[in-house]
């Protein structure tokens, strides 16, 4: 083969191999997994602002005996840390202080508030 022939065959295999991509996957399912990272990014967000309200003397005091746990949430503004298992009937939810080492505490029996405590709160 002569100079000019093997220069024209190696541009055509460049050309043709240039043009090839391997991908691991079609572009719907990149794009439904990037999608799916989002949610998720989405759903660790959520949940560090469900928890990231900090209790006061003020929020401690609104509560009231018999108030339901969704009530106590919403006043608070976020989710309590389960100091009990999940789903017993005698609950205990923790909330973190707004000064260090500052926390309220709250026990349910049949998601009715019975008792309050509180710790460092001003």
């Amino acid at each position: 083969m002569n100079c000019k022939a093997s220069l024209i065959l190696l541009i055509s295999i460049s050309l043709l191999l240039g043009g090839c991509r391997i991908e691991s996957g079609s572009s719907d399912e990149h794009t439904e997994r990037e999608e799916n990272i989002a949610v998720q990014e989405d759903d660790v967000k959520s949940k560090e602002e469900k928890t990231s309200a900090l209790a006061t003397m003020e929020i401690y005091n609104q509560l009231e005996k018999g108030m339901s746990y969704k009530e106590v949430k919403e006043i608070i503004g976020s989710e309590g840390k389960a100091a009990t298992e999940e789903g017993d009937a005698d609950m205990i939810y923790i909330w973190d202080g707004s000064y260090p080492n500052s926390f309220l505490s709250v026990s349910f029996k049949r998601n009715k508030l019975m008792s309050k405590t509180q710790m460092g709160l001003k």
